[in-house]
């Protein structure tokens, strides 16, 4: 049942189970008879070759179609009245689609295990499951485990020559409470988990569809924003490059408004008395300013012309959001350790989509 937050959360120490599954590219092959094959294993982790994943996946699909379906309204009993029957057809036809995509290709399945502080909070139950709500840090629990899993990529990549390549099928990181159920944990804030939603096509949207297709075509001085988001947008499966096109994109789309805006942004100072002389100071700033100015400074000039009647604390949150864009963008860019799933994808698409369509809302600013 759905419950209401409780004001403060009680911390429990709870068994997690972390599990990934790698498919092997070239290498090593796993013959059927020798189907399934463990490398390693100890108390805190196994690891082990197959070609049939899915019997070491049950738990982490089962999540996988929870949380999808919880974003079309799992616990609406008009839609879905028998959620368990729901979530178990969808693991089926998830399993089944991963076999004809896969085949019978070798696969590694990576599985970790320890106990980490959970805070349940919010919370929906179904026989045997629980889904809640930034229960845990997925982060830590990953990093926890990441130099020891890349030790074994590496192990079972060169015992081949050329060395074995891995593509990642899927993830999971789930707990087990006292009662022996299942408790998955969903990640509202960043970019690996999102709960997807839709609204009905209505005659409005049709027309502010085709508005802005006609504002969007007629901006040609946006072509390269379109066409790179156009690919963030084709590749939300491979978060890295979707944010790398997102980045972009943006960083884009902000040098070409600035450019259009900076004029607009400085009216105030070439008011008033000796307008000629104003004149001269601004065009001498910008000519000296010209290859000097940073990002972060080109994106508060935009943000106050494009969001000119906003509160200032709504502009605020424009700025903190895209300096956390920024300096992810940095830590990427300077060969920092991050967690490619965890790449806030569907925050940089937000303040994409919210600047791009103020931009295309005011034709007038263009000029």
């Amino acid at each position: 049942m759905m419950g209401e937050p409780p004001k403060t959360l009680k911390a429990v120490s709870m068994n997690y189970t972390y599990v990934t599954a790698l498919k092997v590219i070239g290498g090593i092959h796993l013959p059927p008879e020798n189907e399934p094959r463990v490398l390693y294993e100890n108390d805190t982790c196994r690891f082990t070759l197959t070609t049939t994943p899915d019997r070491y996946l049950s738990k982490v699909n089962q999540g996988l179609v929870a949380i999808h379906l919880l974003g079309r309204g799992l616990f609406n009993a008009e839609k879905f009245p028998d959620p368990v029957e729901e979530i178990r057809n969808g693991v089926e036809a998830l399993c089944k689609e991963r076999q004809r995509t896969n085949g019978k290709s070798t696969v590694l399945i990576i599985e970790e295990f320890g106990k980490c502080s959970a805070s349940i909070g919010r919370s929906m139950e179904l026989p045997g499951m629980v889904l809640t709500f930034d229960a845990i840090n997925k982060s830590a629990i990953r990093q926890a485990h990441k130099d020891r899993i890349e030790v074994m990529k590496l192990a079972l990549a060169f015992e081949s020559d050329p060395p074995s390549r891995f593509k990642k099928l899927t993830e999971g990181i789930f707990l087990t409470d006292d009662a022996g159920r299942t408790v998955y944990s969903l990640t509202l804030q960043g970019g690996n988990v999102r709960v997807l939603t839709s609204s009905a096509l209505t005659d409005e949207k049709t027309t502010s569809i085709a508005d802005r297709y006609k504002a969007a075509e007629a901006a040609s001085e946006l072509s390269s924003v379109r066409r790179l988001y156009a690919q963030m947008a084709e590749n939300e499966d491979e978060p890295l490059k979707a944010f790398i096109f997102g980045w972009s994109a943006l960083e884009i789309f902000i040098s070409k408004a600035f450019g259009k805006f900076e004029r607009h942004f400085m009216e105030p100072l070439l008011e008033g008395a000796q307008p000629r002389f104003r004149q001269r100071f601004f065009d001498r700033m910008r000519e000296v300013m010209k290859d000097k100015y940073r990002l972060t400074d080109k994106f508060s000039c935009v943000t106050a012309v494009l969001f000119s009647g906003a509160c200032e604390r709504a502009a605020e949150e424009h700025m903190e959001k895209f300096r956390r864009l920024k300096k992810m963008r940095d830590k990427i860019l300077h060969g920092e350790s991050f967690e490619e799933n965890e790449l806030p994808i569907h925050e940089l698409s937000g303040l994409l989509r919210k600047y791009v369509v103020a931009y295309l809302a005011e034709p007038g600013a263009r000029i």
